[in-house]
């Protein structure tokens, strides 16, 4: 059954080319079927579907059908995440992001894209506080280090950016792209 998933993929990738969506997405249905739910494939998929439904017009009735059905796993909750965030529906995508990242604590992806779009809904406390589970994993991470800072400096506490800077500073040594960020961030402030 496995086996039919690439040919089921192919023949929804030529459908859809010719303009024969609905066929096409009922091929990748089939296809869906098929696979694990955790599989690269099942994500290949679903990715493929929703571009047709954003292509169509109806991604929201598509990720409504995608959150109706059953399991699915991590990639779906992903899949999830993503299109809400996409459909800029804030609180469904958040706490989509947060049951992706109790599946999968350790996604830098997901946590970034969450961080995003916690900034961009100006919940800045909550992106701060990801930020900073970033940062105590990755100290050395540089830009996780001055993005942190910056978010500080933007709440005001400018003591907590400097000292993060130079903790950052000091175990970086000569890492010339530290210093340039921190020169670049000294430049906006």
């Amino acid at each position: 059954n496995r086996a039919l998933v690439p040919v089921l993929r192919e023949i929804g990738h030529c459908l859809s080319a010719l303009g024969r969506d609905d066929d096409a997405l009922g091929e990748y249905r089939r296809a869906v079927e098929r696979t694990a739910a955790e599989s690269g494939e099942r994500r290949d998929l679903y990715e493929r579907m929703a571009e047709i439904h954003r292509r169509r017009g109806d991604l929201r009735a598509f990720v409504e059908s995608i959150e109706r059905r059953p399991g699915g796993g991590r990639v779906r909750t992903e899949l999830l995440a993503r299109l809400y965030d996409e459909l800029a529906d804030t609180d469904r995508a958040l706490a989509a992001y947060r049951r992706a990242l109790a599946q999968s604590p350790r996604s830098v992806d997901l946590r970034m894209r969450m961080i995003q779009l916690l900034q961009r809904s100006g919940r800045l406390g909550e992106a701060t506080a990801e930020y900073e589970r970033l940062v105590a994993r990755a100290p050395t991470e540089t830009r996780w280090v001055v993005e942190l800072a910056d978010l500080y400096l933007r709440a005001g506490d400018r003591a907590r950016a400097l000292r993060l800077l130079d903790q950052a500073s000091a175990r970086a040594g000569d890492d010339a792209a530290l210093h340039q960020s921190l020169a670049e961030l000294f430049a906006r402030w």
